[in-house]
């Protein structure tokens, strides 16, 4: 198994230990095809990896932020390899809620569902 491979394995069993039903996609996207299926679909957050080789998940973020207009908000949160103030800023600036760092271990990963899960149910109450 390669290193890629590996990382979807760990990311398949962090999801399904997580509480709700989640939908995921474990296939590269191309940046198009990201932005179609936001528009298309209604989703309660977004996991937003910022790094891929194919996909600028600044730009990604942008273009979410800007459809959202047509749509109702939804929360994106960051997932970034490097831990650099600069990157989490720069996630902040185009619009991200909330930036964690890989490898995602399955309690934070969880901690992170729960509050946007609990800020969604706050809103919905209002």
């Amino acid at each position: 198994m390669n290193e890629k491979d590996e990382k979807i394995a760990y990311l398949e069993k962090i999801i399904a230990l997580s509480p709700g039903n989640i939908y995921w996609k474990d296939k590269e996207w191309l940046q198009d095809q990201a932005l179609a299926m936001f528009t298309d679909k209604y989703y309660d957050f977004v996991f937003l990896d910022i790094g891929l080789p194919d996909i600028d998940g600044f730009e990604v973020a942008k273009e979410m932020r800007y459809k959202e207009v047509e749509r109702g908000y939804t929360p994106i949160i960051g997932i970034t390899g490097y831990n650099t103030d600069e990157d989490k800023e720069k996630c902040f600036l185009v619009g991200m809620d909330e930036v964690t760092i890989k490898p995602v271990k399955q309690e934070e990963f969880n901690e992170i569902l729960q509050r946007w899960l609990s800020k969604k149910s706050n809103l919905q109450k209002r």
